[in-house]
């Protein structure tokens, strides 16, 4: 990545291209002696550093600003050549049918070098965002997707120096309402065109965004409050647009760094909450959780608690709910709710985390009894031998008994592709000493190293028909290449077994396995 074609357009200020692969983005900054007075990048990622403006960062760093910035001028374009060649008369002339063909530009024309001075009334920013819409569309009633992107394109430029104003005298308490009145044209412009699109929804985020910090950096607490107070009742009161600007106040919530001001902010959405709910109004998915996750952060869901319900077949956001249910000891109905969704779920697999829920709160319920009946379903996925010794100490016999077949028949179909599988199988077998399902067992999906667990216990059981079984470990083993785990496990029964086995019983074993195949431990064990 690369800066290049930099230019100085104004004292102190550069305009370069990026290159980030096969696209390229326009980087501007301006210095103020050594600091960075503004940075911005017309890349999609809106970030407050992207990769581009660190690379011009970089760029001037190598160039030593404090013995001056070299400006590398970018080769002119056509259209700059040919605006040079040409006379000023004929510049009026084609500009002037250009603008009775083309009203956004005219627009945007006038809005830019009228001399006029603009008064930020909220008759006058009626006016501009009037006149931008109109300069694309006229009167039409409905619009295309070019269209309103010429639209937001001008209003853009033409809000502009409204932003810049409501910025810059934000501590003014009727700059706020400047600023709201601005955005409700905005939002009654999208009621009143239907517009499926959310394109303007998010150039409205992207003011806000632009103003957030500003409205948090205001010092005077009963006017910071007042602000917020108002935006967030004017994005969720006052817009019916079906939680659209929710993005807007998710943005301002997480730009505030103090705990006494977050805790202001959850207070506003309670009270939202609260009107909203008695009137049964019923939000998306996105604007409960936050509601939640607010109400929990600032220690108020205890309060509202009854007023969040699961929503049927949304796992991640009924999971979410019932967390913040325990973390206020409401373990029944978290109980309640993860119980439901796991009945009314089709698939076993969407309900794995409905079982861990539930055995956090019979954890902290000390419930043995429902923690046991909870095992026999999540055992399956936690491999607990701890979980299957708990079972058996509270399930009635018969249920047991069949339980245990189902288990081990689970497991072993696994042995191909679940290492845990394989070793909770050969738990289970040990805890319940059963050594010759042990011995049987043994096959190219079990390891040296789990085996080597158990190795005293098997030989004493029966040495010969261990002895055999491990021959099976690596009957297949010719196909695969080496590894070098299995490797040193391997030599390690090596040594173990001529320990404890003598030459002619060795021999004579592996004599008898060598027609079923030539493993590497039998190559080792041969004489």
């Amino acid at each position: 990545m690369q800066a290049r074609d930099i230019e100085e357009i104004s004292p102190n200020k550069f305009v370069a291209y990026v290159d980030d692969e096969k696209e390229s983005y326009d980087v501007t900054i301006e210095f103020d002696k050594k600091n960075i007075l503004d940075i911005s990048c017309d890349c999609p990622k809106h970030t407050t550093f992207c990769v581009h403006k660190i690379t011009l960062i970089n760029f001037f760093k190598t160039k030593k600003p404090a013995k001056g910035i070299v400006s590398v001028k970018r080769k002119k374009t056509e259209s700059e050549v040919i605006l040079e060649q040409l006379d000023e008369s004929t510049l009026r002339l084609w500009a002037s049918e250009l603008f009775k063909k083309n009203k956004d530009i005219e627009f945007l024309f006038v809005n830019e070098f009228s001399k006029s001075e603009i008064q930020y009334t909220k008759k006058e920013v009626s006016a501009v965002v009037d006149k931008a819409i109109r300069s694309v569309i006229k009167n039409k009633k409905k619009i295309d997707a070019t269209e309103l992107k010429r639209i937001i394109d001008t209003l853009d430029l033409a809000l502009a120096p409204v932003s810049e104003y409501c910025k810059e005298n934000i501590v003014l308490p009727e700059t706020n309402e400047l600023f709201l009145f601005s955005n409700s044209i905005l939002f009654e412009f999208h009621n009143n065109m239907n517009l499926n699109s959310i394109k303007l929804i998010r150039f409205i985020e992207k003011r806000y965004k632009e103003i957030n910090l500003y409205i948090h950096s205001i010092q005077n607490r009963k006017h910071w409050e007042t602000i917020v107070d108002e935006n967030i009742k004017f994005l969720l009161l006052e817009n019916s647009m079906y939680g659209m600007q929710m993005e807007t106040v998710f943005d301002l919530y997480e730009s505030i760094d103090t705990k006494e001001r977050r805790a202001f902010f959850s207070g506003v959405l309670f009270e939202i909450h609260t009107i909203t709910v008695n009137k049964g109004t019923r939000y998306i998915k996105e604007i409960t959780q936050f509601f939640l996750k607010v109400f929990s952060e600032n220690d108020m869901f205890r309060k509202v608690y009854k007023n969040f319900k699961p929503i049927r077949y949304d796992n991640e956001y009924n999971v979410f709910l019932i967390e913040k249910l325990i973390e206020i000891e409401m373990l029944d109905l978290a109980e309640t709710i993860a119980i439901q969704q796991i009945e009314g779920n089709y698939q076993e697999r969407y309900n794995v985390g409905y079982y861990q829920l539930l055995s956090k709160i019979y954890t902290i319920s000390a419930d043995e009894k429902k923690m046991a009946l909870l095992q026999m379903k999540l055992i399956f996925y936690n491999f607990s031998l701890d979980s299957y010794k708990l079972i058996q100490k509270h399930a009635e016999v018969d249920v047991f008994k069949k339980f245990r077949i189902k288990l081990l028949t689970a497991f072993k179909r696994d042995f191909y592709g679940s290492d845990k599988a394989v070793q909770a199988y050969f738990e289970i077998l040990y805890f319940e000493k059963k050594f010759k399902n042990m011995i049987d067992n043994i096959s190219e999906h079990t390891s040296y190293e789990l085996i080597f667990n158990y190795k005293e216990d098997l030989f004493l059981f029966d040495k010969l028909s261990f002895l055999l079984s491990l021959l099976k470990i690596e009957w297949k083993s010719f196909y695969y290449k080496e590894d070098k785990l299995i490797a040193e496990h391997r030599e390690k029964f090596v040594d173990w077994i001529k320990e404890k086995y003598d030459n002619i019983t060795i021999q004579t074993v592996v004599d008898s396995r060598k027609k079923y195949g030539i493993s590497k431990l039998i190559k080792s064990l041969e004489v």
